[in-house]
């Protein structure tokens, strides 16, 4: 067994203030697996979601960790016109085929999902993408 020693602090820094402070707008694309923080990234990118308006891929598990509530992020998602997709079966699909009892139930099974697509709702080409397949 290990025992905590000492605390290291590591600097954090919101999307929004990393990419501005270094010219990295517009932001077109945001992929992230942070690992039950999705709502602190996705405040922290607020500007950048608003004014760039930038294709997301997150992977995200509701309670992971006991922190993140897949429910707010999809909320807040919404709030911000994003279109929200799951991949049930390696197969884009809507998320009101999307149920978090159903597919975040049992891990790595045949139904678990925690992939997820989000395309502000101007981009047509994204809802046209999902009603093909």
């Amino acid at each position: 067994m290990y025992a905590l020693r000492s605390t290291i602090v590591i600097p954090t820094e919101s999307l929004d203030h990393y990419c501005s402070n270094r010219g990295l707008r517009p932001v077109n694309f945001i992929k992230a697996d942070v690992e039950g923080y999705e709502l602190e990234l996705l405040h922290g990118a607020e500007r950048i979601l608003r004014e760039d308006r930038p294709r997301l891929f997150l992977e995200c598990v509701d309670g992971y960790h006991g922190k993140v509530s897949l429910e707010r992020v999809l909320a807040m998602l919404r709030d911000l016109d994003y279109e929200g997709f799951s991949f049930p079966k390696e197969r884009m699909r809507p998320l009101s085929d999307f149920r978090v009892g159903y597919h975040q139930w049992k891990p790595f099974t045949e139904r678990w999902n925690i992939d997820f697509a989000f395309f502000p709702k101007e981009c047509d080409s994204a809802i046209r993408l999902v009603q093909a397949a």
